[in-house]
Parts: C-alpha cells; structure tokens; sequence
C-alpha cells in the first residue's frame, strides 16, 4: 500500500491538483485499493473539484513510474447527482468509489461528509424495479423463451448462443426485481462465490442460494439436449417471476425513454 500511495502522491504532484483552489481532494478505489488486483491492474482515482465550474467532467489516463493510474475530474455535486442516479438505475457502482475508497486528501471535510453520504444512501438498497417494468420485462424474455422454443422445434445450432444470452436477461431481470446491483457478466462468478468480493460492490443481502444453484447449473452443464436445456432455463425463469404471468391477451404501458 506505501508504493500505491507514494504513486498517488507523485501523480497529485504532477497534475499541480494542490496549487488549484478549486481542488477538494481524492479518493482512491478500486482493486488496488481493496487487494483484488492483479499484476495488470492499475490505480482508480476521483479527483475532487468546488462547483465553481460546473462543466468540470473529465477522464484521463498518465503513467508514474510505468504504473497506469486512471483518473476522473469532477465538481462534487455532480458526484452527488451521480450517487442518487446510481440507486435509481440499480448500478452500484459509486458505493465502491465513493463510499468505501480511502480518501487520500481532504481540504475542508467535504469528501468525508460525501462519503458519509453515499454509505447512508446504499445502506437503503437500491431502487427496486416496479410491478409495471416488470411486466413489460416478462412480455420481452417470453419472447425469448418462444424463440428457444422454436428453435429446439427447428433443431437450429443458434438455440444454444440464444440459451446463454437469455440466461443473463433472466439474472439482470432478477437483480432488478430485488434491487441488487448490476453485475458485469465477466465478474459474476466471483461475486456469487466470494462474499468478501461482493462486498466490495454491494454492502447488504445478496442473491438468494436457491438462485444461485440453478444459474450454476445452467452455465456450467454439459448437457447439450435442446429439450432438456429449455426445461432447465424454464425452471429458472419461472423461479425469477415468482408467480407473475401475463394473461394470454394483454395490454402493457410502455413508459417513454424519452425526456
């Protein structure tokens, strides 16, 4: 950790972050912070800023002594939008940025009290998704199961790419009906299996062991019956809906994405 933060140090220095007035401090997050990383992983940074410019949003990369640091700029209360956004939209993420880095400087408390913030907020879980989204998300991945469907009827080779695809629609679709974050399918496994891991991302309940079993199950199978998969992944979905159908002739409201 010493190394990490002298990098940190010499890179604040280099940007002349500390000669700016408008400059709050830094939070330092991710892997390299929390010993999951690896010999590729670089260093996580929020650089901090007043809200005197309000347009302050950048990303940037720069090497100190080879070691990649990835940074971001912005104005604090942009970073308080983006946590109340982050329930909203069940991501999670700012909770491992701002909630549980490790704050390397401090001006006047004020990323202290941020932080304080973000861990009262996530502490409240997430946005759970409405019984109206839901529906309208049932209507979609039945379409995918009639699509699997047909496609064992037809014995078509694009039922198994379409088997897995639908696999993670049905774990996405849960993790919204429960207010869980969501979780890159690359790191799945991990977070499921280890729970020091997963709390790094997210810092209450986590998906039932049930769930987990049969989405095991599905990914890990060697069976290759077409039949036999569509059974299985029926199996899951009817676990996911718990009970919710759509009647056979229906009428969803759709909400506009557009503002």
């Amino acid at each position: 950790m010493e190394k990490k933060l002298e990098i940190i140090n010499t890179f604040l220095d280099n940007m002349g972050y500390r000669n700016n007035n408008h400059y709050l401090g830094t939070y330092f997050y991710g892997s390299s912070l929390t010993g999951f990383n690896n010999e590729f992983s670089d260093i996580d940074l929020h650089v901090i800023f007043d809200d005197s410019d309000l347009n302050h949003i950048y990303r940037g990369v720069s090497y100190v002594n080879g070691i990649k640091v990835e940074y971001f700029e912005k104005c604090i209360n942009d970073v308080y939008l983006s946590i109340k956004n982050d329930v909203l939209e069940r991501n999670g993420s700012w909770y491992s940025m701002i909630g549980i880095s490790k704050i390397i400087e401090d001006k006047d408390s004020r990323l202290k009290e941020l932080s304080e913030y973000a861990l009262e907020v996530y502490s409240k879980g997430l946005y759970k998704m409405d019984e109206q989204d839901i529906m309208e998300n049932i209507a979609i991945i039945n379409n995918r199961i009639d699509k699997l469907r047909r496609a064992c009827i037809n014995d078509d080779l694009s039922f198994y790419s379409l088997y897995y695809i639908t696999i993670e629609k049905i774990r996405r679709f849960y993790h919204s009906i429960n207010g869980l974050p969501k979780i890159n399918t690359s790191k799945v496994y991990r977070v499921y299996h280890d729970d020091e891991y997963r709390k790094t991302y997210f810092p209450g309940e986590f998906v039932s062991e049930e769930f987990k079993i049969m989405y095991f199950d599905l990914i890990e199978t060697c069976e290759r019956d077409k039949w036999c998969l569509l059974d299985k992944i029926e199996k899951f979905y009817n676990y996911v809906k718990d009970g919710r159908e759509l009647e056979k002739n229906y009428k969803l409201q759709i909400k506009s994405r557009n503002k």
